[in-house]
């Protein structure tokens, strides 16, 4: 009895490891976030989508390149609200090794971001110094993932596995309660994880009710699902070049071509009956669709 004890424990200290050490990013992890401040307009919101779009290489080491785009709406000190587009711009380069996540600096140093390694107790010091009190769990879909909470900077300043701080998911740790960012809410292959309960991660839908007005882009696609080939029409008033890639929902890219024009037609027919994504991106934004293969 005690010999199967043991074997039990150790298959589960394993599988556990396993879980642990997986890869966290892929080309499908989405945080979107919300910023608040002030500046000579008004009091601003910016609803921000940070996105993977690439890689790169440097000194033998891959790194993500991410970029940022969203929605500004300012309420002017003379009264009323203007909405806005954030363009699309670089936001940052990050990998992970080993359960932890590195940026890469334009000082040409690499910085550790976070250890999802960290035990009840244990130090943390990028950042800001502050201990471990303890570790719960939320849930990416039906994948659990480990949260780190803190003794002094708790609540905006705990950090998920895989994910970062709730408070600037790809940046530091000890911002105050009242700062000016917050992780609203992160996806993955299709799965939804909402940090911050009360808003609605819709907002940056390229559907969404502000870019509808303005009417920036109109994408359909049809039918879907489709057993063999979909046809995708864009309309947008600036009608700039859109790179069309599809990728596998373990973040592969199976197809990329460009769209000079507005209609563009895929063969699905190679492919295995599953879901899949459409990435349409412009100079302006990206936009993320799921298809399915019937």
């Amino acid at each position: 009895m005690k010999t199967l004890t043991i074997i039990t424990l150790l298959m589960v200290l394993c599988c556990s490891q396993s879980a642990f050490s997986q890869q966290q990013l892929d080309s499908t992890s989405t945080w979107k976030i919300l910023r608040n401040g002030h500046n000579s307009l008004g009091a601003y919101k910016e609803y921000i989508t940070i996105s993977i779009d690439g890689d790169t290489t440097i000194q033998s080491k891959v790194y993500y390149k991410l970029y940022q785009h969203g929605i500004d709406s300012t309420n002017n000190w003379t009264g009323g609200t203007t909405t806005s587009l954030v363009p699309k711009s670089f936001y940052g380069l990050i990998r992970e090794d080993n359960n932890k996540f590195y940026s890469y600096q334009l000082s040409g140093q690499e910085s550790l971001l976070y250890d999802f390694t960290k035990l009840i107790g244990d130090t943390i010091t990028h950042y800001c110094t502050d201990t471990v009190a303890f570790i719960d769990t939320v849930f990416l879909g039906t994948t659990p993932l480990r949260r780190w909470n803190f003794s002094t900077y708790s609540d905006m300043n705990s950090y998920i596995e895989g994910i970062g701080a709730v408070s600037e998911p790809i940046g530091g740790l000890c911002q105050l309660v009242g700062g000016s960012t917050r992780l609203l809410c992160y996806e993955k292959q299709g799965e939804q994880l909402i940090v911050t309960p009360g808003y609605s991660c819709s907002v940056f839908n390229t559907t969404s009710k502000v870019q509808e007005e303005n009417s920036l882009v109109k994408v359909q696609i049809y039918p879907n699902p489709s057993s063999e080939k979909i046809s995708i029409r864009i309309d947008a008033l600036n009608q700039n070049d859109f790179d069309i890639q599809l990728y596998h929902t373990n973040g592969v890219l199976l197809k990329s071509q460009y769209l000079n024009g507005q209609f563009i037609e895929l063969n699905l027919s190679d492919y295995s009956r599953g879901i899949y994504w459409l990435k349409i991106q412009s100079p302006q934004q990206t936009l993320t669709y799921k298809l399915i293969k019937i």
